[in-house]
């Protein structure tokens, strides 16, 4: 009774994570751990979700207890090293995405994620190997993104532009890729549609302080008739 339940309890959370309440989701996945403390997938879940609400060291609890319970379960380790990427700690999510990678090396995302590691560290070339070997996997709007992003920092925005194209053909909601395509039109000079990227970002996610902030200094220099 207690493993049926959890799997009824994880499809629920599923259902309730897909359609956008997250913290729906999260209940149940902690009910499916509550009826069945030994299942592998119900702890994954629930650190996925509290990844996605921004919990990442209560995530990262989670993904431990999953690789506890299965050592061979690669999103476990690709979940580690996510939430350490977003704790600010890209050394040590490498080791844990270099691991997900080794049992899984099809999965777009822990390669993808690696490449974000790598671009935190500075390491833009070995950024652009990663992004290329997620993308060949499966193209992602999480490849081609991060892929964008190196290529801005570079400078090369016409090629930058070119990839956050392809993530948003992906993913048309994404905050990121939008702000990060305004940045690379400011960059050429488009200010008009740079300004019309940044809404877009806003449009998705009203409280991106990069979209709001590139967008007032965008709207600064048209008042100045820059």
């Amino acid at each position: 009774m207690g493993y049926s339940h959890a799997l009824l309890m994880c499809s629920e959370g599923n259902d309730l994570a897909a359609a956008g309440d997250a913290e729906g989701a999260l209940k149940c996945f902690n009910a499916a751990v509550e009826h069945a403390p030994d299942m592998a997938n119900a702890h994954c879940l629930r650190g996925r979700v509290m990844s996605a609400l921004g919990r990442h060291k209560a995530a990262i609890a989670s993904f431990r207890m999953t690789i506890r319970l299965d050592p061979g379960y690669a999103f476990g380790y690709a979940g580690i090293g996510n939430s350490l990427l977003r704790l600010g700690r890209p050394n040590k999510a490498l080791r844990y995405l270099d691991r997900a990678i080794k049992l899984d090396p099809d999965d777009p995302l822990a390669r993808s994620s690696k490449g974000d590691a790598l671009r935190a560290l500075g390491r833009t070339g070995d950024a652009i190997r990663c992004y290329d070997a997620s993308i060949s996997a499966e193209p992602t709007a999480a490849g081609y993104g991060g892929k964008a992003e190196v290529l801005r920092t570079r400078g090369e925005h016409k090629e930058a532009l070119k990839m956050y194209a392809r993530a948003l053909s992906i993913d048309p909601g994404s905050a990121d890729a939008h702000c990060g395509r305004a940045l690379s039109l400011a960059a050429q000079g488009r200010r008009g549609e740079a300004i019309a990227a940044c809404n877009s970002a806003l449009k998705y996610d009203e409280s991106h302080e990069a979209a709001r902030d590139t967008k007032a200094g965008l709207l600064r220099e048209a008042g100045r008739g820059g």
